[in-house]
């Protein structure tokens, strides 16, 4: 089975997610929530390299010995931290890019050390790619490696090349291109790759992008470092490392998950970003014992067969209630925050089985509930107590809407623009207060979806609230983020930001 290349290619990670996908999957109120568901180089020609270091390299290189000793100078004067044996072999701008993008991994690898990898690996990656390119190593001694192979000069050029494609076939990582409007829109395989996963450094889908290619291993598991290869997954690097306590969901160990969302995560994630504090030994046995506090309200209400039975249910006590997007695991337990302002210490709990059954329990522990939502409003500086259904009640003053719009640049190619509009006239206003409102009080649901328009609301009384559209079909908004919501029909949103969502109006 083959795989689209967007599936493959961290370069092309921002297009997708923006794009979306047909038929977005929802996660409604009747499923449970699945935690963590986050130098210049300067080239010279080999044959002048090898002049220049021959002389010396003899004098003391063992018989046989001076052509490797002038490779490894050669290598040494095209400059940076990467070791190509063949650097004149290689356009000047190739080993430029191959240098930024090593400075840009190594630079997001926080606390590690690289150095040129062993030379085998990289002849078995140039036997693959027929030696077409030349390849240099970099490892960090910890099983942390990637390789950067940059095109030769006498590659083959194919003049009915449309767009690259990378992907999957029989579990074989497989780099070619479609013919497009140039061939017979056929698709051709140039080269084969087992064992490996392929990022594209140029960042774009033309012949260029084949100048330059990574490769890591297929069995690479490390989050962190894979994140390293794609500039959202620097941004997201950069976004946990700026927010206290952060880090990567690690399953079965005692953590906080939340889901969060502001203008630095939709440059990286789509929909809202699943954040994770681990917690300490510490923090862990805490917790443990404010769930035992019979004086703290701990206290068994009642158990459901269903997930979905107990939401509803939890809703007769009061209507105002909804997730709040923060939940906690605990001794294999997953425990999830439900409240409102006003109505605090719910929370359903589940032991996680392989059919994904199991009884799904209501409690209520106070302290325990206070004690994540103050963890998370340490880290983000966001209370997740603090839903309101009637949020749109108080009249709206100014609504401003960033969405991104799919343009045309010069020389065809297409990208994404912001477009912003404030809005301030009353009718207008009054009808976003009408649309928002209603969506609100209905069911929760997160969809699969694009959330990457950004709704800021203010009202008469000062208070603001943060909203993300939707910016595919669906007609789905989240509450600060961590909340989601169906607001009806997207004409109707369209009619009030017509200049920002690409209607005229």
């Amino acid at each position: 089975m083959r795989i689209d290349r967007n599936g493959v290619a961290v370069a092309a990670v921002v297009l997708s997610v923006l794009m979306g996908s047909a038929g977005c999957a929802g996660a409604n109120q009747g499923e449970r929530p699945k935690p963590g568901s986050r130098r210049e180089a300067q080239a010279v020609s080999a044959e002048e390299a090898r002049g220049e270091a021959a002389a010396g390299a003899e004098k003391d290189a063992p018989e046989g010995g001076a052509e490797e000793a002038a490779k490894a100078t050669a290598a040494e004067k095209a400059g940076g931290r990467l070791r190509f044996w063949e650097a004149g072999l290689v356009k000047k701008e190739a080993l430029e890019l191959c240098e930024e993008y090593a400075a840009l991994v190594e630079g997001a690898a926080e606390g590690q050390v690289f150095e040129a990898a062993e030379e085998g690996r990289e002849r078995e990656l140039e036997e693959m790619l027929l030696s077409h390119y030349e390849v240099a190593g970099r490892s960090s001694g910890e099983g942390r490696e990637y390789y950067l192979a940059a095109r030769r000069k006498d590659a083959p050029v194919y003049d009915d090349f449309g767009e690259l494609s990378v992907g999957y076939l029989d579990d074989v990582c497989q780099v070619g291109y479609s013919k497009g409007e140039k061939g017979d829109y056929g698709e051709r395989i140039l080269y084969q790759v087992p064992g490996w996963t392929v990022g594209i450094p140029g960042g774009n889908w033309s012949e260029d992008s084949l100048d330059v290619l990574c490769f890591w291993d297929d069995g690479e598991q490390d989050p962190a470092f894979l994140a390293s290869f794609s500039e959202e997954g620097r941004k997201m690097l950069a976004f946990i490392k700026e927010h206290k306590g952060l880090s990567f969901h690690e399953e079965g160990k005692a953590c906080i998950d939340f889901l969060y969302q502001d203008e630095d995560t939709v440059g990286f994630w789509s929909e809202p970003y699943p954040c994770c504090i681990a917690l300490k030994e510490e923090e862990a046995g805490h917790l443990r014992q404010l769930l035992g506090k019979e004086d703290a309200g701990g206290k068994r209400q009642k158990v459901f067969g269903r997930y979905g039975d107990a939401l509803d249910y939890v809703r007769t006590l009061d209507g105002s209630i909804r997730t709040t997007g923060a939940s906690f695991c605990l001794d294999g337990r997953d425990y999830q925050l439900l409240g409102s302002r006003g109505q605090e210490g719910y929370l359903l709990s589940w032991e996680e089985t392989e059919d994904g059954g199991g009884e799904t329990r209501l409690e209520q522990h106070l302290e325990a509930w206070r004690y994540v939502r103050g963890k998370v409003l340490e880290s983000v500086g966001r209370d997740y107590g603090d839903f309101t259904e009637a949020w749109f009640d108080v009249p709206l003053v100014r609504a401003t809407l960033e969405f991104p719009r799919l343009e045309q640049a010069e020389g065809g190619t297409l990208r994404f623009e912001a477009c912003v509009q404030e809005v301030e006239d009353p009718e207008k206003l009054k009808e976003l207060s009408r649309i928002m409102g209603n969506a609100i009080r209905g069911h929760e649901v997160i969809s699969g979806c694009p959330y990457n328009g950004i709704l800021k609301l203010s009202r008469k009384d000062g208070e603001t609230l943060l909203m993300f559209v939707a910016t595919d079909s669906c007609d789905s908004v989240t509450y600060e983020g961590r909340i989601g919501f169906e607001y009806g029909r997207q004409e109707e949103l369209a009619a009030i930001f017509g200049e920002a969502m690409g209607t005229g109006n």
